[in-house]
C-alpha cells in the first residue's frame, strides 16, 4: 500500500495486480499474467530483470500487462526486495499485490482483498495462495 497513514476507501477495487518474475522460466509467466488479468485488478506490471527466456516477449504480447525495465541492483539490496521496490515506484494504484510467477490469482482475488482491507481498516494483508509447484530440487 501507498504511504499515507490511517484507514482508506479503496473506491469499488483494488486496481493493479503486481507480478514479479519468480525463478523457472518464461514458462509461468504467460499462466501468471493471464491469472493477474483475470482477477479483476486491473492491469500487471512485469519487472524485467535481465532475463535470457521468453518472459519480456510473453509479457508484451499479452493485453493489459505492462514490462518495465529493471535497473541494476544496488548494493545492499537483495533481488526480491529491489524488483518490488521499482514496480511500486513504477504503479500508479493505490493498492499492491505483489505476486511471484509461479502463483496462480484466482478469479475476483483483487476485489476480495480489497473489501478486506477497507472493512478491517488494515494496511497491509497477505494472502495464501495456490502455490504449483512442479518439482523438488
Amino acid at each position: 500500500l501507498r504511504p499515507g497513514g490511517g484507514p482508506r476507501r479503496w473506491g469499488g477495487g483494488a486496481r493493479g495486480p503486481v507480478l514479479r518474475r519468480g525463478g523457472g522460466g518464461g514458462g509461468h509467466v504467460a499462466a501468471a499474467v493471464e491469472g493477474a488479468l483475470g482477477s479483476g485488478g486491473g492491469g500487471v506490471l512485469v519487472l524485467d530483470d535481465g532475463w535470457t527466456d521468453r518472459t519480456a516477449e510473453i509479457v508484451r504480447q499479452s493485453d493489459g500487462a505492462r514490462l518495465i525495465p529493471g535497473q541494476p541492483l544496488p548494493s545492499g539490496w537483495r533481488g526480491k526486495n529491489f524488483a518490488n521496490a521499482q514496480l511500486a515506484e513504477a504503479a500508479s494504484q493505490p493498492v499492491l499485490i505483489f505476486v511471484d510467477a509461479d502463483v496462480r490469482l484466482a478469479p475476483g482475488a483483487a476485489p476480495r482483498l480489497a473489501a478486506f482491507l477497507e472493512e478491517s481498516g488494515a494496511q497491509l494483508a497477505s494472502g495464501v495462495p495456490l502455490h504449483i509447484t512442479e518439482r523438488f530440487s
